[in-house]
């Protein structure tokens, strides 16, 4: 663009020297004779073919230079959309990544809210008017003889119910949980009548 109109500022330049040459010689020439008046005129014929060739050179100049412009223009307008099209992909990667991590961080956290819960086999479920975390952390404690009550974050029965019940238990604390399995797999679990008495770990979903 700024190409095209360096070139029309020459061709305007060239343009008003000429007319100025051209006034000059009619200035001239006023009375002269017949003769000379033709030669005049042989000249301004010159003069004027010299502009009508240097305007058409000019004008090639602008049309060759516009055919750059506009080959520039598109080639500017490819990689533009070929920018946008990359970014866009880039985008949908880190969108990809993004869900994957926290999809990851997500099974993460459940892993953690499960890494302290156990699973009851076999407990006899007449607990009366008692709500189940505080009898089943009594139960534990008398089964396995320990010196102090387990803190349960919460009980829920599994399964079909029956006399005999299975519950996932939260311990609250991550060591309680250590010490009971322990002391389990050390001795047996303590007999409420039958079945016996069971606890494992449990990692399903709650």
């Amino acid at each position: 663009m700024v190409g095209a109109i360096g070139v029309r500022l020459m061709l305007r330049s060239r343009l008003q020297q000429m007319s100025t040459r051209a006034k000059q010689a009619a200035k001239q020439y006023q009375g002269a004779t017949k003769a000379e008046w033709h030669a005049s005129e042989a000249e301004m014929d010159t003069l004027m073919a010299a502009i009508k060739a240097s305007e058409e050179r000019v004008l090639a100049k602008i049309e060759t230079s516009n055919s750059k412009i506009d080959v520039l223009s598109k080639e500017l307008r490819s990689e533009m959309a070929n920018l946008r099209a990359d970014h866009t992909r880039a985008l949908e990667a880190v969108e990809l990544v993004n869900d994957s991590h926290e999809t990851r961080i997500k099974n993460l956290e459940e892993e953690a809210n499960r890494r302290n819960n156990c699973r009851l086999v076999g407990v006899n479920a007449n607990f009366g008017t008692e709500r189940p975390v505080q009898a089943l952390a009594k139960i534990i404690k008398e089964a396995l003889e320990l010196d102090h009550t387990p803190a349960l974050d919460w009980a829920y029965r599994s399964g079909p119910q029956s006399t005999f019940q299975n519950f996932v238990i939260k311990f609250h604390d991550f060591q309680d949980k250590v010490d009971v399995l322990r002391k389990a797999a050390a001795r047996r679990l303590g007999t409420q009548g039958k079945p016996q008495l069971r606890i494992y770990p449990d990692y399903t979903p709650r």
